[in-house]
């Protein structure tokens, strides 16, 4: 199993947080079948808020392709998904 890191700009100061999403397999826009794998907040370890780190690790990841999409959310809802980034994990004995 490997970990693959994600980063993104954080374009917004009024989000939440944001979700990421994964689905298994390269991008099929028709059939987006995308699981949430994580749950980001604006606050920091000391409970400040407007703090927010634009990354997130998905631990465990089987060799494969995977597509990821990440989404900004706040009281009034949340925003459409970026554009997807495609990466293929490989792991090497």
């Amino acid at each position: 199993m490997a970990n693959v890191k994600l980063t993104w700009n954080d374009n917004s100061d009024n989000e939440t947080g944001f979700k990421v999403y994964r689905q298994n397999g390269t991008l099929d826009t028709d059939t987006f079948q995308s699981t949430l794998v994580a749950v980001t907040h604006r606050v920091d370890s000391t409970g400040t808020t407007g703090i927010q780190d634009a990354q997130f690790v998905d631990t465990g990841v089987d060799a494969g392709d995977y597509t990821y999409r990440v989404s900004a959310f706040n009281d009034a809802g949340e925003t459409f998904c970026t554009s997807p980034g495609v990466v293929n994990v490989t792991i090497t004995p």
